[in-house]
């Protein structure tokens, strides 16, 4: 067991896949930890400019249906919004004159860049359907993306209203009195306007770029600046990014090694406590799930060696380091101790997953059998929940491999499996220079 290393390394993006890439739930659970302490935030929510870019984007739309005298149902909002959001990735490309690329570390986290490169060296022209730019754009866009976060932060409501602060960075985003006309007219048209009066497609995306704040330390410093107030600096979340801040391991960018930090802090106030107890509660359930995963890996595995089906007994034997580790150092217990442990059990998995760990969290002497057997099922009753077929089923006292056979190669070498946002926090301080309170 001395030899079975549990410490951290870099992050590879599992939570960004799809449910059925989820065998366990745990990703789902991450997902709900991750609110606990960071509640404004999504794993999609990465870069500070697009919440100026959504903000201007609504601003823009119900100007231009006001201007048509139509009215503003949110089904007319976003058509608009689709073809403003073109015109906007449009422009940002436009702006590198051929020096962007879709893997180049410029302008990261751009929702659609690839189709935005392909529409300019194919000449194309216009907003409309053959420009590909995202399949699902109202999902998978700015907007898509960003829409519960600005609305958790205050800057839209649920009718994609501006509040007085998402209408202060709209108008911050760009200069109106150029570049209103010009959306206006590409809006109109359905098409890649060049130019119109003083501005134009190649400035509009210089001045909206989302690596703008990065090029020029004096670029749109009131958006910044706002950005900051509004998005870093709001009370829901600020403790937990001033802790991320201070803790953040800078030398391996290693999400978990961060919260091992941030949990190590003596707490200031009782605010402060419950963050780091969120915390906490993450670095138990990530070593449960960075070592049920691993077990699961090792049943698929072991089955696959055995043409696909193996008795409970001989998976057990061969799954006998995995089982060990779990029991011997009381992972399982661990998480149960914790405040936040109730956040999993509240949630649509959160019984199924409670009915494995009670069984085992007292016992002396486990059957490891019974515990790959109940594993198995919470298995496919996480499965039969979201409607799709179990990838491992049990046939009597033997395990049977259904599908998932490359899932083991995907995440069995991975030391942690979720980031829990925080990479996307570090990319939010850097994009607007933040700091805490304490040290501006």
């Amino acid at each position: 067991m001395g030899n079975f290393n549990l410490t951290w390394t870099k992050y590879s993006p599992l939570e960004n896949e799809s449910s059925l890439q989820d065998p366990l739930a745990f990703d789902y659970f991450a997902q709900i930890l991750g609110n606990v302490v960071l509640p404004s935030f999504t794993t999609r929510t990465s870069r500070a400019r697009y919440y100026s870019m959504v903000c201007y984007g609504l601003h823009i739309s119900k100007k231009y249906l006001s201007l048509q005298g139509r009215p503003f149902f949110d089904k007319d909002i976003l058509e608009i919004f689709k073809l403003y959001e073109k015109y906007w990735a449009r422009a940002v490309v436009e702006s590198y004159d051929g020096k962007l690329f879709e893997r180049d570390g410029k302008e990261l986290d751009f929702r659609g860049k690839r189709g935005a490169l392909k529409a300019r060296s194919d000449r194309m022209t216009t907003l409309g359907n053959d420009f590909k730019f995202l399949t699902r754009q109202l999902e998978l866009g700015g907007l898509g993306a960003y829409r519960t976060s600005m609305e958790d932060l205050d800057l839209i409501d649920y009718s994609l209203n501006l509040t007085h602060k998402g209408e202060k960075l709209a108008e911050l985003f760009v200069d109106h009195h150029i570049y209103d006309k010009l959306v206006f007219k590409a809006i109109d048209e359905q098409k890649v306007i060049q130019k119109e009066g003083m501005g134009s497609l190649k400035s509009f995306g210089y001045h909206t770029r989302l690596d703008g704040f990065e090029f020029n330390e004096n670029y749109h410093i009131d958006e910044r600046e706002q950005i900051r107030l509004y998005i870093l600096d709001n009370p829901k979340n600020y403790i937990a990014i001033k802790n991320i801040y201070k803790c953040y391991d800078y030398e391996n960018n290693n999400a978990m090694k961060t919260i091992e930090n941030i949990v190590k802090i003596d707490s200031s106030s009782e605010e402060e406590k419950k963050v780091i107890e969120g915390f906490n509660t993450i670095l138990s359930f990530e070593t449960i799930a960075v070592i049920l995963n691993r077990l699961l890996c090792a049943i698929i595995k072991s089955a696959e060696e055995s043409y696909g089906t193996i008795s409970v007994a001989e998976c057990a034997s061969s799954c006998k380091e995995h089982l060990d580790y779990i029991f011997g150092n009381k992972v399982l217990n661990q998480l149960v101790t914790k405040v936040n442990y109730n956040t999993i059990l509240e949630s649509l998995h959160g019984q199924s997953f409670y009915n494995v760990v009670s069984k085992y969290i007292k016992q002396e002497n486990i059957n490891y059998e019974k515990f790959l057997i109940d594993l198995i099922r919470y298995h496919n009753n996480i499965m039969e929940k979201r409607r799709s077929g179990a990838w491992v089923v049990l046939d009597g006292m033997n395990i049977v491999v259904l599908s998932g056979y490359d899932y083991p190669k995907k995440t069995d070498g991975l030391l942690y499996l979720h980031s829990y946002k925080i990479p996307n926090i570090i990319r939010l301080i850097k994009d607007t220079g933040w700091k805490p309170n304490d040290e501006i």
